[in-house]
């Protein structure tokens, strides 16, 4: 497939357990932690996380971070001060996560997207993760070929009620090698506002239609940035969103 022409490598990283490790008082301390420690690496761009809508959804937060190589010591088997530092912040078993290095091949405008900022703070983001087990199916291929179809973009493109606010939709492929999920679709919707009603039907229709044949596991949900969250490289080197 023509994939779009995009430098950025993005972690997205699926919490199923948030609490707090030993010796931090709450998750987003470790969090903190763990993003001030990468912010100075050359390669970093930006991270932000997002919290999930449903309160009793498997994953809980996802972070979604943007560098410029695949140098990131985190697409890589744990070692060194790397492995030590996580170790650290994740003591206690308190922490269980689902990290992969993505590549994005393909938005709905066909134009780059990833690590862009969400257009506003009120933004939500309709995100699905597909697992497969046999990364050597034939039919990975098919569904690359067809993604728009297959991951169900073209569904909430054409679906969407115009309340909502489809933005743009991006679909990514991970490149690392732990088999944590083998695609993320990321989608903004500008206009939901306070009411979620519209946005949590739209997810019904997208859990309904998007096929279970090829993966093992199909996830979707809602989730919303925290804007406290948004942490930019040492040297604000990430481009000024447009």
């Amino acid at each position: 497939m023509a994939g779009v022409a995009n430098k950025w490598r993005i972690l997205f990283n699926f919490f199923t357990k948030a609490e707090a490790p030993t010796g931090y008082a709450t998750f987003l301390d470790s969090w903190w932690d763990t993003a001030r420690y990468v912010q100075g690496m050359p390669s970093f761009g930006v991270t932000q996380l997002h919290v999930n809508l449903e309160p009793q959804a498997l994953y809980k937060f996802v972070n979604y971070a943007g560098f410029d190589s695949d140098d990131f010591a985190g697409f890589k088997p744990p070692a060194g001060e790397w492995l030590e530092h996580i170790k650290k912040t994740s003591g206690g078993n308190t922490i269980e996560a689902m990290p992969g290095g993505f590549r994005e091949i393909g938005t709905m405008d066909g134009q780059e997207w990833a690590p862009a900022l969400a257009k506003s703070n009120e933004s939500v983001f309709l995100i699905s993760n597909f697992k497969m087990d046999d990364e050597t199916d034939a039919r990975k291929k098919d569904f690359e070929e067809n993604w728009k179809e297959a991951s169900g973009a073209q569904f909430i493109t054409d679906n969407a009620p115009k309340s909502i606010g489809v933005g743009n939709i991006g679909v990514y492929r991970r490149f690392t090698p732990r088999n944590t999920f083998t695609y993320v679709l990321r989608a903004e919707l500008t206009g939901v506002g306070d009411d979620l009603t519209e946005a949590w039907n739209l997810v019904k229709k997208v859990r309904n239609k998007i096929s279970p044949e090829l993966f093992t596991e199909v996830n979707t949900s809602l989730y919303k940035i925290m804007p406290e969250t948004i942490l930019f490289h040492a040297d604000n080197k990430f481009p000024a969103p447009k």
